[in-house]
């Protein structure tokens, strides 16, 4: 009877948790997100502002096969180095900003990655940065006015209550493309 239990709890916790969504996290990748600068880490659920509403309950981690080679590929937001403190306007307010780094760790048949930085960015913590996984399908921009049919999984990238766009796999640009899907 318990392990009935048990093996219940366990399928509740895994249907529970954000499509593409992956907290674990191998320990190729681990090197590879090490590798970016000293103090790299991914960006925590508990780093992510108020914003980005379900966003901040994992960390920025997303898997997917996101260029069609039929290998495990990763998304992540990347801590990349340690908060600074800036001046910002008028009155020269001190604010606390780190380097964030929105990259696609793209697997090799060796089980090492190929590492393609989409965007860098500095921004307070919490940041109001997100990504999650995006299925394959069309995809309109934010006036609907032009669309992309993605083949395999893409990613979307939030500037959460500001703007978003869907990064994917050019199969023929061999290279990674947007739509800005929010304004």
């Amino acid at each position: 009877m318990r392990r009935a239990t048990a093996l219940g709890l366990v399928g509740v916790v895994l249907l529970a948790a954000p499509a593409g969504a992956d907290d674990r996290v191998p320990p190729a990748l681990h090197t590879a997100i090490a590798a970016i600068a000293p103090a790299s880490a991914l960006l925590a659920g508990t780093e992510v502002g108020e914003d980005c509403g379900e966003h901040r309950a994992r960390a920025q981690l997303v898997r997917g096969d996101f260029n069609g080679d039929g290998l495990r590929d990763y998304a992540a937001l990347v801590r990349a180095g340690e908060p600074r403190s800036v001046r910002v306007g008028a009155g020269g307010a001190e604010v606390r900003v780190v380097p964030v780094w929105f990259v696609v760790f793209l697997g090799r048949r060796d089980e090492g990655f190929d590492r393609v930085v989409l965007v860098r960015t500095e921004a307070p913590l919490p940041a109001d940065l997100a990504i999650a996984l995006r299925r394959p399908g069309r995809v309109w921009d934010y006036d609907r006015s032009a669309s992309v049919r993605l083949t395999w999984s893409g990613i979307e990238f939030f500037y959460c209550g500001k703007a978003a766009a869907v990064y994917y796999w050019s199969a023929r640009g061999r290279a990674f493309r947007s739509v800005a899907t929010a304004d």
